[in-house]
């Protein structure tokens, strides 16, 4: 009985419209929360390597079909699409001929060395770990 009361009543969902910067004071504004939200993503994914890490002349072995369909099969469902909208239930629904295209497209990325822009590109989600006030080491990213 609980449960049918519930499915009538709206989800509430927790946001948070402040964020604590680096001493500890509190933004309210947005601008100052994207600006810490990107010195945040800035620092954690910082890329303290050399630049030229490119070797040039390897060869590898080829990605196999079933490395492919080994992959889909382990992809999990109702996980929300990327941002070209293509959810996994939809790479498998595609079958043996998805398999081929995307073990050839695969192989074509890793002889050319070039990857798209597209899959270049990462959404980070935010999810608050617990309830109070927002620090950006106290939230979760989701990509």
């Amino acid at each position: 009985m609980l449960q049918k009361i519930k499915s009538f009543q709206p989800k509430q969902t927790v946001t948070a419209s402040y964020i604590k910067d680096k001493d500890g004071g509190i933004l309210f504004e947005t601008e100052k929360i994207v600006l810490r939200w990107t010195e945040y993503v800035e620092e954690l994914f910082s890329d303290q390597r050399c630049a030229n890490l490119i070797q040039e002349h390897l060869q590898g072995p080829e990605i196999l079909r079933n490395e492919v369909e080994k992959c889909l099969k382990d992809m999990k469902y109702g996980k929300a699409a990327g941002i070209d909208n293509i959810s996994c239930e939809m790479l498998k629904a595609l079958g043996d001929f998805g398999i081929d295209t995307l073990t050839k497209l695969c192989n074509k990325m890793y002889h050319t060395a070039y990857i798209p822009e597209d899959l270049k590109t990462s959404v980070f989600i935010l999810l608050p770990k617990n309830r109070g006030p927002l620090t950006a080491q106290n939230t979760e990213l989701s990509a």
